[in-house]
């Protein structure tokens, strides 16, 4: 109780700190308090995301799939006066309930179902900044064993020429102001010594901003080729870096390192969003 009342302290008058406060400790009844007071605003409407999210990680399938429901219905509400990317909240809490509605019905044999209400979000907030994250979850559902994606190669950000070949292919998707893709990073060098025969691309994409301040688009691509010659070059020498927005939206990433393995036939064998371990990896190579 001493660290919940801590944490609900420190997060201050933010619903959506106050209730990932109260998630953290368990307190699930005083969050879903706190959402039913602020429901009707964008900032409740990603609070609440949170807790269908929580519910989904405790494997309470039915209770997360109603208040997933629950939170789209207020995001829809709010959708009639105002445009869905005015602010960063609604987006993230209707991303969320989405994603954890898809995700539930996927795992209580609903795969079907989760798949069509994925086509049809992303057909409804096409060209949003939520269409990346609905692409990736039905990736998830849907990618592994067909053809890969289209991948633009012609624009890259280093003077190695980004091409497929008919053999085995690691996809290496970064962003510059991502400190896990660093991480990665190594993991891949290892990786990349102990299977020679893998090829590997590092896609890339401009997000008009350097260190959180606008900035042009040659002034982020200068500062791109910084942080691969820093923290990347040494490590996967040859690697062409290919940059592409529209192949981040078809291979849905909303999240960085996104990991993709293609076969020699160009079939996806593995999507993962977020960083792996050697170990993982390597299980998927050898396969």
């Amino acid at each position: 109780m001493i660290l919940f009342i801590a944490l609900i302290a420190a997060s201050g008058a933010d619903v959506v700190g106050r209730v990932r406060a109260a998630l953290a400790s368990d307190a699930l009844d005083t969050a879903k308090t706190l959402c039913t007071q602020n429901r009707t605003t964008a900032q409740g409407v990603e609070a609440c995301s949170w807790i269908a999210r929580y519910e989904l990680s405790k494997r309470d399938y039915p209770a997360a799939l109603i208040t997933a429901r629950s939170v789209r219905s207020d995001a829809e509400a709010l959708l009639k006066a105002r445009k869905l990317d005015d602010e960063p909240h609604l987006p993230i809490g209707l991303g969320a309930a989405i994603e954890v509605e898809a995700q539930a019905r996927a795992a209580t044999g609903e795969q079907q179902q989760a798949t069509a209400e994925l086509k049809s979000a992303l057909h409804t907030y096409a060209g949003t900044s939520i269409a990346n994250r609905l692409q990736k979850n039905l990736n998830l559902l849907t990618l592994t064993g067909k053809a890969a994606p289209l991948l633009d190669l012609k624009d890259t950000l280093t003077k190695t020429a980004a091409k497929l070949s008919p053999k085995p292919t690691l996809l290496f998707f970064w962003a510059h102001w991502c400190p896990d893709c660093k991480k990665q990073a190594p993991i891949l060098a290892a990786l990349h010594e102990k299977f020679p025969s893998v090829a590997m691309i590092a896609p890339t994409q401009t997000y008009g901003f350097v260190r959180g301040e606008a900035a042009s688009d040659e002034e982020e691509r200068v500062h791109m080729r910084i942080v691969w010659d820093a923290g990347y070059a040494a490590q996967l020498p040859d690697v062409a870096v290919p940059v592409s927005g529209a192949t981040f939206t078809r291979y849905g990433c909303s999240s960085v390192p996104t990991l993709v393995l293609l076969d020699a036939h160009g079939k996806v064998v593995l999507y993962h969003p977020g960083r792996m371990t050697e170990e993982e990896l390597e299980a998927a190579l050898r396969l």
